[in-house]
């Protein structure tokens, strides 16, 4: 009887073990298997990102001009004609002076995912930043219908029209360095405010004369006669004109909003205006005048793209610049309280 006895828990302390170590190695083999399919799947992964982002680099090789001899030529292909009546044109001065150079269609209408790649690239903008300019549109100016499918959801647009680019917060927003706000008179974020973009000249203007009367004060024997440089309008004088415009919009705007998605687009502008239209942090007055008033491409300007880190830290400091801005409305225009 103890022999019968005891055999049992001889079997089943077998049979548990071998449980045990079968169920101990079955999670582990596993483990094991879900990580090496991890790792095969970031190996694919970053070598399909590595092959994507060399086919994007060698299609806007194509487009990018080597010397001043190749931009000759192509602004040369590409007059300025303004625009008539008929045609359309959005809130971005860039965008409009390249529409109105043919660089983009000179109608502003049907615009490819391709041509405004292909574009902004000629501009100056480095690739990866052209590449997310060019993506970005074609997906947020979709209007979906309440029976769309999913996947359609996914699917983004063939063409845009560059008046699309004025949809309020899609692209557009409020804050705008020569344009009013949306929900503000004359409640049409298109069109070209002169006054508001000439505030910026005159802030440059008085910081360069406040420069000049600090150097003169140093040193005695230099004459007044007058200022003999040109004016530049330096990231300063951007940030101060950024604040001023904000502050306005925080009296006068209703509906006024300002988060992450308007604050990133917002030092975008800035980094692009300072940067790729200017450069080293600052921009001519002519050439600011140019873009901005004619939208067209000044006829001393050459195309001059800024590494990508470059562009990536002008956004950072612009960003940082309006925040440490001293530049407050005068008493008379702050009705704020």
């Amino acid at each position: 009887m103890n022999e019968k006895y005891g055999t049992l828990p001889s079997s089943s302390s077998s049979s548990t073990t071998n449980t045990i170590v079968t169920n101990g190695r079955k999670p582990s083999s596993v483990k094991k298997s879900f990580k090496l399919l991890a790792k095969l799947g970031l190996i694919g992964l970053s070598i399909y990102l590595t092959f994507q982002m060399f086919s994007i680099q060698q299609h806007a090789s194509q487009f990018q001009p080597k010397n001043q001899e190749e931009w000759s030529k192509i602004i040369k292909e590409h007059p300025y004609a303004p625009p008539s009546a008929n045609d359309l044109r959005g809130p971005c001065p860039a965008l409009n002076t390249l529409a109105n150079h043919g660089f983009l269609p000179r109608d502003g209408r049907n615009i490819t995912q391709k041509q405004l790649f292909e574009s902004v690239i000629t501009l100056g903008t480095p690739t990866f930043v052209a590449h997310f300019i060019s993506k970005a549109p074609f997906s947020k100016f979709k209007k979906q219908h309440p029976s769309d499918t999913v996947m359609s959801y996914l699917r983004p647009l063939k063409m845009v029209d560059l008046k699309q680019f004025g949809i309020h917060n899609a692209v557009e927003h409020d804050v705008s360095l020569s344009r009013c706000d949306t929900n503000v008179p004359p409640f049409d974020a298109n069109r070209f405010i002169p006054e508001r973009f000439e505030r910026m000249i005159q802030l440059a203007k008085k910081r360069q004369e406040e420069q000049e009367n600090h150097v003169k004060g140093l040193n005695e024997n230099i004459r007044d006669q007058g200022s003999q440089e040109m004016l530049v309008v330096s990231s300063k004088d951007v940030n101060d004109h950024r604040k001023l415009c904000w502050l306005e919009s925080i009296r006068d705007n209703p509906f006024f909003s300002m988060g992450t998605s308007q604050q990133i687009p917002i030092a975008g502008e800035s980094a692009a205006l300072l940067e790729i239209l200017g450069q080293d942090s600052a921009i001519q007055e002519d050439h600011l005048r140019s873009f901005f008033i004619d939208e067209k491409i000044p006829d001393n300007w050459q195309p001059h793209p800024p590494a990508t880190l470059k562009l990536i830290k002008q956004m950072w400091q612009s960003f940082k610049g309006v925040q440490q801005s001293n530049a407050t409305l005068p008493k008379d225009e702050d009705k704020s309280d």
